[in-house]
């Protein structure tokens, strides 16, 4: 007959439970989902943005090592979740290929990450700009002109605008209203659309001042 101390049940019972906490561990670490994935962000701090600044002032170089554009903003607040950068009063100057300087200012907009929300190294980042939206030339006095919209679409590497807002663009010579328009500032040409709305109007103002 086997006899069983009380020394040997104590080692018995003992070892069940570190085997019993063992697989707990065990099923824990393997089953559980892992905290630092799943852990959120306290609500008082989900709309703070991952960085900000103010009087921000920046450049933006190609992999040339050419400048592309330079940004001055009132603040940016930058949410990295979103691939997202709000500007406040932002104004942009950009270069054509003639390295005719453009400037661009409104009075709020934002930058979209467009090449690393598509995972497309080539595809350009996107400025959404509202309110005020002013473009204007600031080359030869002939060739100056403003373009005055309430949202423009900014693509910086290729030098695209476009707007699905009524237009109006000044120069010395002729007032132009419209319901859209496109252009690539490399070829200074602008496509202008009208609407049912909007009729694309050219008014020759040197002949209205004589």
């Amino acid at each position: 007959m086997r006899t069983t101390t009380k020394n040997q049940k104590s080692l018995g019972i003992l070892s069940a439970i570190l085997i019993g906490l063992g697989l707990f561990f065990f099923s824990w670490i393997i089953f559980s989902p892992d905290s630092r994935k799943t852990q959120t962000v306290p609500s008082v701090l989900a709309d703070e943005p991952d960085y900000y600044a103010k009087k921000a002032t920046m450049g933006e170089y190609n992999s040339d090592g050419n400048l592309e554009y330079h940004l001055k903003s009132d603040s940016i607040r930058h949410y990295e979740s979103k691939l997202v950068t709000e500007l406040l009063k932002p104004q942009i100057t950009i270069l054509d290929s003639n390295q005719t300087p453009w400037s661009i200012r409104a009075e709020t907009g934002l930058i979209r990450s467009m090449s690393r929300a598509s995972n497309v190294e080539a595809k350009d980042d996107q400025f959404v700009l509202k309110e005020n939206v002013v473009v204007s030339n600031e080359g030869p006095t002939i060739d100056a002109f403003h373009l005055r919209t309430e949202i423009l679409f900014l693509y910086p590497q290729s030098r695209y605008i476009e707007s699905d807002s009524k237009i109006l663009i000044e120069t010395k010579q002729y007032r132009i209203t419209a319901a859209n328009m496109n252009s690539h500032l490399n070829t200074r040409w602008i496509d202008l659309g009208s609407s049912h709305e909007q009729r694309v109007i050219i008014q020759d103002i040197t002949n209205a001042l004589e």
